[in-house]
């Protein structure tokens, strides 16, 4: 299953995506929208479970909660 984790902000600039785990390891990174595969950032498949999404950009942060099957 492929996502793509999309959103808007405020004001224009670059944003930074992060993806944690709930041990709060870093899963995946990128900038403006992430694609997302259920893999990590060196191309390992990761499990199934909930992941934490940080989006920061120069004057925002927002946080959600993301689900992988």
């Amino acid at each position: 299953m492929r996502a793509e984790i999309r959103f808007s902000l405020a004001a224009s600039g670059t944003a930074h995506v992060t993806v944690y785990d709930v041990a709060g390891r870093k899963v995946r990174e990128g900038r403006h929208a992430l694609p997302w595969d259920g893999r990590d950032d060196a191309g390992e498949s990761i499990g199934s479970g909930v992941y934490f999404v940080r989006i920061k950009s120069r004057t925002e942060i927002l946080a959600c909660k993301a689900f992988r099957n």
